[in-house]
């Protein structure tokens, strides 16, 4: 729905469904990825601090979970959410470490995505 420009009925019917998952107490199968899916929507509604929480935490999370497959964007993610703070040394390293995991991972699209967003954050510095 995100996608189709829709983000805040995505957004609610992600929290619907990390709510109805995690109500009873289950923590497992609560991925990096969904987190990740929750903070993409808030950065598309323009809500920079509440995707950076998200991110932090999928970040913190996918080592102790096992869970790395979604690790480089989730570091993209972070420098997007970073860069609409105004953070944008911090927005770089993350854009960078994007495409070192993607890199080691042979994850082309995430590096792809990682290497456009720090073109992106270096042309507003530099504009032609």
């Amino acid at each position: 729905m995100g996608e189709l420009g829709q983000a805040r009925a995505g957004l609610a019917l992600i929290r619907e469904g990390i709510a109805a998952w995690t109500g009873p107490g289950i923590s497992a199968g609560l991925f990096h990825h969904d987190l990740g899916l929750l903070a993409e929507l808030h950065l598309k509604l323009g809500q920079p601090h509440e995707a950076l929480t998200l991110l932090t935490e999928a970040l913190e999370r996918a080592p102790t979970e096992g869970q790395h497959f979604y690790e480089a964007e989730l570091n993209r993610l972070r420098g997007e959410a970073l860069r609409g703070l105004g953070h944008e040394a911090e927005a770089r390293e993350c854009f960078l470490r994007a495409i070192q995991v993607a890199r080691q991972q042979g994850a082309r699209g995430f590096e792809e995505r990682a290497q456009d967003a720090l073109g992106a954050l270096a042309a507003e510095h530099h504009p032609p």
